[in-house]
């Protein structure tokens, strides 16, 4: 069974994604989710997010202010040698707030049901904490 919580497993799909950044996307289905997350995202272009597990930072062109977080090392590398003017560190704990916060993941790399997940985070946010699940995505925003 794999571990979806260990570097390692991270670290050689971060070797695997890498070789295939510049390829044209040909799964319909993840082509679909990308625009609905994308066009969910959109009213916040201006704010400041973090985009938490943030892999190769796929999301962090749409944002001004962004900063992508992952505990992923060979993600990280990826992500700064693609999109060098955007903020990437190695997942640690945060000591900012941010307008925006929101994961594009399966919660079971996360091991964390995303009630948990908003529990974590809503305190750094100030307007909300989304997570988009594969089918399922999750919106707490502050009233």
């Amino acid at each position: 069974m794999l571990d979806l919580t260990s570097k390692s497993y991270w670290n050689q799909r971060a070797i695997e994604y890498g070789a295939k950044l510049d390829c044209v996307l040909v799964d319909h289905r993840a082509d679909r989710h990308q625009k609905l997350v994308e066009a969910i995202l959109e009213p916040y272009r201006g704010l400041s997010v973090l985009d938490v597990a943030c892999g190769y930072g796929r999301f962090s062109p749409m944002f001004k202010h962004y900063t992508g977080i992952d505990f992923c090392p060979e993600m990280i590398n990826l992500a700064k040698n693609k999109y060098p003017d955007k903020r990437f560190l190695e997942a640690k704990d945060i000591d900012e707030t941010f307008d925006v916060i929101f994961a594009v993941i399966s919660m079971s790399s996360l091991q964390m049901k995303p009630e948990e997940f908003n529990a974590k985070w809503k305190d750094k946010a100030n307007k909300a904490v989304m997570v988009f699940e594969v089918d399922t995505f999750y919106i707490y925003p502050k009233l």
